[in-house]
């Protein structure tokens, strides 16, 4: 009987591997072939499921996307409906802050997708990274939205506050990443704010 292949699992995999590989290497020097020995599959399979290293490339961030938005899902779903708002945002800053190795290396590669995207020629743009913080933008504005219906927030815009927030989380997060901020220096500025809502 042929062995059953699960390509959904065996594609994660090879993602994995690259991503993994990225965050030693840098997003340009990885190639088909370290990806395929750092998975230990051929390289044929490499080239099976994703043909191009371009294509290689965009799977990982569609994989990085993903993994954010399940993190910052799970975190608000911990919170029962009847949580503050407040609660609900420290929930997502928490979610986002790089605190752990699996966090750090997601905020190191995605600052690599950044920078590649800048430069011309590349398997990304500026908008391929702008699903994953218009996803946390959306999250942001219904907590907002939902407090304000509930008159925990009055006087606010709420376009300009989401705004605010989504530069907080993204800046206090890089500052921790960087060294420039203690994980609890930042949680106590990122409070501070929305204690002041």
């Amino acid at each position: 009987m042929p062995k059953i292949v699960d390509h959904d699992l065996r594609r994660k995999e090879i993602v994995q591997s690259f991503l993994c590989l990225a965050r030693t290497e840098g997003l340009e020097n990885v190639s088909l072939r370290s990806t395929a020995n750092h998975a230990e599959v051929s390289l044929r399979q490499v080239q099976y499921y994703f043909k191009t290293k371009e294509n290689l490339i965009l799977a990982g961030l569609s994989h990085l996307e993903e993994v954010s938005y399940q993190s910052f899902n799970a975190k608000l779903q911990q919170k029962n409906k009847s949580a503050s708002f407040k609660d609900k945002l420290n929930a997502l800053f928490e979610a986002a802050l790089p605190k752990d190795e699996n966090s750090k290396m997601f905020h190191l590669i995605w600052t690599a997708y950044s920078m590649m995207a800048q430069r011309e020629n590349n398997a990304i743009s500026p908008d391929d990274l702008n699903r994953s913080p218009v996803q946390v933008q959306a999250m942001l504005e219904q907590i907002l939205v939902e407090a304000q219906s509930a008159e925990e927030l009055t006087h606010i815009n709420i376009g300009c506050e989401r705004n605010l927030l989504l530069g907080l989380i993204n800046g206090l997060s890089a500052s921790v990443l960087n060294g420039i901020l203690s994980e609890k220096e930042a949680t106590q500025a990122f409070r501070y704010h929305i204690e002041r809502l």
